[in-house]
């Protein structure tokens, strides 16, 4: 399936704000775009950013499998399903990503099926897929209720998924976020938090995102108005990087802290929430 023009259609919230982008090598790409910039951000990801990843999913499993990603970005995830195997169908509100992703995933002679499509309206038959994945997309849907239906009903019965969405209860968004952005620059006296909650995205439009935390109570009470049960939570994500207050203790001090204390805090107040479920 060719990646299709976008329709002219009534528009959703999260479009109207500027379509959803993930890490800022996204933005990157789509002035570069090279075979060597993206094995670049691959080897990051893999390495660095998400390593633990490839520790709660295991893509060699999907051989054969009908996977659907919804808000597949350049291409990063799509190329592990694809890589191993799986019969990936990726779903992405942005029209000019389904072109990217087609190009990255192409110099490797991998071939996505990808359309631009909504979330919360995947274009998709009831019971299509034995696997649904989202990174990073649905805390920037209107209805977050409303995509989770939606994974339900294009998934087989008995199917399974996994969404990360970004975590309430973080170091990101308490220390960075609250505090030192929206409390002590004094961010609280001419903007609301939602609006600095928007500006840790980058977008292609002078538009500002809609983005969302949660907690997994919160996720827990939404999930039981669905057609899925949770299965497993996880939480993850804190790289050093992530604290950029924390070099001013010092170069030194800084370089001493072991990558291993900021994986074990991470599973507490990391920056992700790794939601399991499974269709009932």
């Amino acid at each position: 399936m060719p990646a299709e023009e976008p329709k002219k259609a009534s528009r959703t919230r999260q479009e109207k704000y500027g379509a959803h982008t993930g890490m800022i090598h996204s933005l990157l790409l789509s002035s570069r775009g090279t075979k060597e910039f993206f094995e670049a951000v691959l080897q990051k990801r893999s390495q660095t950013e998400l390593n633990w990843l490839f520790g709660i999913i295991d893509f060699n499993s999907f051989s054969g499998k009908r996977v659907l990603e919804v808000g597949f970005g350049a291409g990063y995830d799509a190329y592990a399903f694809c890589k191993h195997g799986a019969h990936y169908f990726g779903v992405d509100i942005a029209f000019e990503n389904a072109i990217r992703c087609i190009k990255h995933l192409s110099y490797y002679n991998l071939t996505p099926q990808v359309i631009q499509g909504d979330a919360e309206n995947i274009p998709f038959k009831n019971s299509t897929f034995d696997y649904y994945f989202s990174f990073g997309v649905l805390h920037h849907t209107p209805d977050f209720e409303k995509a989770l239906h939606e994974a339900a009903r294009v998934l087989k019965p008995g199917a399974g998924g996994v969404i990360i969405v970004y975590n309430r209860n973080s170091i990101i968004y308490w220390i960075n976020i609250f505090l030192l952005k929206y409390l002590l620059r004094g961010k609280f006296l001419r903007s609301s938090l939602s609006d600095v909650l928007s500006e840790i995205e980058y977008t292609h439009s002078e538009c500002r995102p809609l983005v969302r935390v949660y907690t997994k109570r919160q996720l827990r009470k939404t999930f039981e108005k669905t057609e899925s049960n949770i299965t497993s939570m996880k939480v993850r994500k804190l790289l050093k990087e992530d604290l950029p207050r924390l070099k001013e203790l010092g170069t030194l001090f800084y370089n001493l802290i072991p990558e291993k204390i900021f994986y074990l805090i991470s599973r507490h107040v990391g920056w992700y929430i790794i939601v399991e479920f499974c269709k009932k």
